[in-house]
């Protein structure tokens, strides 16, 4: 039954928008998976061990993860393992976004697709309004997980956020049209010859995009390094969210910033295996086998550690 739903989810969404690539398919064919499977097991509907890791709420213990890939790359179609180990390399974590009180899941998610694909692999995500806005709130970020090609990393406040990217080595540099902010086309390529006299683990920047009415929080201001602005020429105050992510990442590659083969091995290796079983999650023999191989697995790790 879920196959007809997620054959006729494919045929809308071609005629809308044209033909579909095969990443596309997969992606929309495992939600429509995913909202069937809910609604016919109702309020006691229990995600299985795949269906978590693919949807990013759980990972394998630490030593799982590259035996279960090199399994699945002989249940996996070859053009599938082909492309996952083609596009591996190329993604960077030298810049990463941070979403400040988003708005609109419509435009968070059409900007996770363009950090898709410019291979930008972390998004950041700080809700505003956290305790009278929860429920709303988690089921945000429910369908932000859903997709599996951008990580998403969710923080209490956005004083927690920055912290950590500090400790990670980010500069963090603020979208903001209030008064003292500067034109990223004089800050950037002064940013791009300081990072580049720097260490490249050090080299690396954080850029957050506020809420899509009122901007970045005045925590944010207070927080940020550096606050700057998209150049524009209109009558228009800004752009669009999703245009803005897309006009801000081009700058960011062209002034060199986005640099690919940042991700280190364990984050590869979690990306890996995350995708590969995006090609299983369709009940079958192939998505039997997948299940079969984890659960065999994550037995073995629990002997060992019980043992």
């Amino acid at each position: 039954e879920w196959t007809k739903s997620a054959k006729a989810s494919l045929r809308r969404a071609e005629l809308r928008k044209g033909p579909l690539s095969h990443v596309q398919k997969q992606g929309l064919a495992m939600m429509t998976w995913q909202v069937k499977r809910e609604q016919s097991a109702g309020a006691d509907f229990q995600p299985e061990l795949l269906d978590r890791i693919v949807n990013g709420e759980a990972v394998l213990p630490p030593g799982l993860g590259q035996p279960l890939a090199h399994e699945l790359e002989e249940l996996v179609d070859d053009g599938w393992v082909q492309r996952v180990n083609a596009i591996l390399p190329q993604r960077t974590s030298s810049v990463r976004l941070v979403f400040d009180g988003p708005g609109s899941i419509t435009n968070s998610w059409a900007c996770m697709r363009t950090m898709d694909s410019f291979g930008v692999q972390v998004c950041d995500v700080v809700h505003w309004d956290t305790d009278s806005n929860a429920q709303r709130n988690e089921q945000f970020d429910k369908v932000l997980l859903s997709q599996p090609w951008v990580t998403v990393k969710r923080w209490p406040d956005m004083a927690t956020c920055i912290k950590q990217l500090h400790a990670e080595g980010y500069l963090v540099l603020a979208l903001d049209l209030a008064p003292g902010s500067e034109d990223l086309e004089a800050l950037l390529p002064r940013l791009s010859s300081v990072n580049a006299e720097e260490a490249r683990g050090h080299a690396r920047l954080a850029v957050v995009i506020g809420n899509e009415i009122d901007g970045i929080s005045p925590a944010t201001r207070g927080l940020a390094d550096l606050r700057g602005f998209l150049p524009m020429s209109g009558m228009s105050q800004s752009f669009n969210f999703s245009v803005a992510c897309a006009v801000l990442l081009s700058l960011l590659d062209f002034h060199g910033f986005l640099r690919p083969g940042q991700l280190d091995t364990e984050e590869c290796s979690a990306l890996r295996l995350r995708w590969l079983l995006m090609a299983c999650v369709e009940d079958g023999p192939q998505r039997d086998s997948a299940e079969q191989l984890l659960a065999r697995l994550s037995g073995t790790a629990e002997q060992k550690n019980t043992g």
